[in-house]
């Protein structure tokens, strides 16, 4: 796990389940892409090639997320957030985001 800003960033997809597993599990109709791809990377990291997909989260104190981000290049981000988020707040996790050398190609999440 990398820390950058307030995101931790994951390059195995079992720790990435260990802190959003809770999330993808209490609603998994809607977290089913994520939780997906979440499974085919511990089965097998190289699911969608060789660099490892994007997987990352905001923790709180409690070690539970209130922020998920993934994105398997070239599609779009997919992210889950807890409360809604300000601009200011979206375009900080965004270019926290680039500056770990991401492109975003766009970012879907799911309407409340």
């Amino acid at each position: 796990m990398i820390y950058q800003h307030d995101l931790s960033f994951f390059e195995d997809a079992n720790v990435f389940l260990e802190h959003t597993l809770a999330v993808f599990k209490a609603d998994e109709t809607r977290h089913r892409l994520m939780l997906g791809i979440a499974i085919a990377l511990q089965k097998r990291p190289d699911s969608f090639g060789e660099k490892m997909p994007l997987m990352a989260t905001r923790l709180r104190q409690n070690a539970l997320p209130d922020f998920i981000a993934m994105m398997t290049p070239p599609f779009p981000l997919l992210i889950w957030f807890e409360n809604q988020l300000g601009d200011k707040e979206l375009k900080k996790l965004a270019q926290t985001i680039k500056e770990k050398g991401w492109d975003l190609p766009g970012v879907n999440g799911i309407a409340s």
